[in-house]
């Protein structure tokens, strides 16, 4: 799987503490309010990431979607 906070793979051999071992990412913390068991508010991370993050929310990654080339949208 990939990091949900950088995107890049995260290799789950690694074990902590390891900076890139997979961790489990509150989206919504713990501390604001945020389930650690609804899996709606999990999501797949890097430990490095996760404790950059801290207990803030992060907004998603940008979707890069291709744009339309016509104006006719």
């Amino acid at each position: 799987g990939e990091c949900a906070i950088c995107g890049k793979p995260v290799d789950k051999t690694l074990k902590t503490p390891h900076p890139m071992s997979a961790e489990v990412d509150e989206i919504i913390p713990i501390s604001l309010g945020g389930s650690p068991i609804k899996r709606s508010n999990v999501q797949l991370a890097h430990r490095i990431c996760n404790q950059r993050k801290s207990n803030k929310v992060d907004t998603p990654q940008p979707i890069n979607l291709p744009l339309p080339l016509s104006q006719r949208w």
